[in-house]
Parts: structure tokens; C-alpha cells; sequence
């Protein structure tokens, strides 16, 4: 198993003894330091209602998918922004978001770039890219997810990503004729 790599933070100049720095351990291992937690700036709220694919960062990660959207179906793309396979299915996720809205009603389309930001919950964590991660509105905790499992080497396309949709819930959409297959 990989040690995972924690970070903590505190200012230089309040450790001035072996003694300061060895209390500060000693909160770390107790919890009583919280740690630090990269994040790219929050979207503003303005242009993110108007985008198709809603964009989490490290801070709103768990804010945005367990509280906001707690009741809704959320799929969301964890990428990486320097791979070279989450570059490549970028456009087709963004095609399946023209393809879905405005006529779905019942599911969120949501990118997250692991690489540039930290969340603290496990389920936003990933050691290949890109995954998708299908929340469902009827999740009964946080870490309930169902997780796209594509074939090794073969890129998802919109119908495909459209049928693990479609495997996990029902999309209300206002033409029922627009999602055949």
C-alpha cells in the first residue's frame, strides 16, 4: 500500500525549540491540527450556473457533492489536468453534456482535476485517470458510488458513458425519443 502524504502548515517563526516543534507533532498525531487542503479558486456562482458541466475543486468538493447536491445524481469525471488519456476524453464528456441539457432534468454532469486540488474524501481520489464516479440521489452515505469500469485501452464514448447513465438511473428528460440508442 502507497503511504499516503499528509500536509500540515504552520508559521516558521512559532517554532523557535526543538520542544515548539515536537508539541506540534504531537497535535498532528492527536487531529488537533487540520491539514492542509490544496484548492484551486472556487468558479464564481454567476458563470457556473450557466456552464454544463459544473467544475468542484478541493474546497467544495464535499460541500457542493454531499450537501447541495445531496439529492440529485451527480456523474463526475476525476481528472487529471497533465494526462494525456483525460485530455483525450475531455471533448467527449463535454459532447455528452450537449447531448443531456437542457433536457435532462435528474442528473449533474461535474469535472474535478485531482491533480490540482486535494479533497479529503476518499471517493475524490484516484491513482489512474480519467474515472467516472456516478452519485445517485438515492445514495444512502457519502461514499456510495457507482464507478465506471470501461474496458482496458478503449476510450468511453458519449453512448457509452449514455448507458452506464442509463444502467444506474432512470433520466427524466422532456423527449424520451432524444437518448435511443
Amino acid at each position: 500500500a502507497k503511504n499516503k502524504l499528509q500536509k500540515y502548515s504552520r508559521e516558521a517563526k512559532t517554532i523557535v525549540s526543538e520542544s515548539d516543534f515536537g508539541k506540534f507533532i504531537a497535535d498532528i498525531k492527536e487531529g488537533n491540527v487540520d491539514e492542509v487542503q490544496q484548492s484551486e479558486l472556487k468558479p464564481d456562482d454567476s458563470m457556473e450556473k450557466q456552464q454544463l458541466i459544473k467544475t468542484l475543486v478541493g474546497e467544495n468538493f464535499e460541500s457542493n457533492l454531499f450537501k447541495e447536491w445531496r439529492d440529485q445524481n451527480v456523474l463526475v469525471m476525476i481528472y487529471a489536468n497533465w494526462c494525456k488519456a483525460s485530455k483525450s476524453v475531455m471533448p467527449i464528456y463535454e459532447g455528452l453534456a450537449e447531448k443531456l441539457f437542457p433536457a435532462t432534468r435528474n442528473l449533474i454532469l461535474a469535472k474535478f482535476d485531482a491533480a490540482s486540488n486535494d479533497a479529503k474524501h476518499p471517493s475524490a481520489k484516484s491513482d489512474k485517470y480519467p474515472r467516472f464516479r456516478l452519485f445517485k440521489a438515492s445514495r444512502k452515505d457519502d461514499g456510495e458510488y457507482e464507478e465506471f469500469k470501461g474496458e482496458k485501452g478503449v476510450k468511453p464514448t458519449k453512448q457509452i458513458l449514455t448507458d452506464f447513465i442509463k444502467q444506474h438511473i432512470l433520466l427524466m428528460d422532456d423527449d424520451a425519443s432524444s437518448f435511443g440508442a
